[in-house]
């Protein structure tokens, strides 16, 4: 029930917090819906830094492994190739975090496994610049 300004102020208050937390070299790696809280004045709160990774040479072995978790529909490309991840992939993910706020749900919201081919097209280059985003 927000307007589309409401909207806009949420999302530039969370894209200051990715900021935030970029500019002391830590990358979220799993923004998503669920871990956006509303507080009670209606400011956007960013939780569960759980898996968030230092912008560090010694953390680039774990994330090439593989070893970190993600949420498949906010994954960006290069999370879900199991290569290492920067601030790019916080970016990406705030885009779909927008058409979330925007539209309503996540362009990958169908089912898991749509989301899964589509996320498969991305990764081997044949999807349309349409469904990239």
């Amino acid at each position: 029930g927000l307007s589309w300004r409401q909207r806009v102020g949420l999302l530039i208050e969370l894209a200051l917090a990715v900021q935030h937390a970029h500019a002391r070299l830590v990358v979220h790696r799993d923004i998503k819906p669920g871990n956006v809280l509303i507080d009670a004045a209606g400011r956007p709160r960013l939780l569960d830094f759980g898996i968030a990774r230092l912008l560090d040479d010694r953390e680039v072995e774990l994330t090439r492994a593989g070893a970190s978790p993600l949420t498949l529909e906010f994954a960006a490309p290069e999370q879900l190739r199991g290569e290492p991840v920067g601030v790019a992939c916080d970016v990406y993910a705030l885009g779909l975090l927008g058409a979330v706020v925007f539209c309503g749900r996540s362009p990958f919201d169908a089912q898991r496994s749509q989301a899964q081919a589509l996320m498969t097209a991305i990764l081997q280059g044949t999807a349309t610049a349409a469904i990239r985003l």
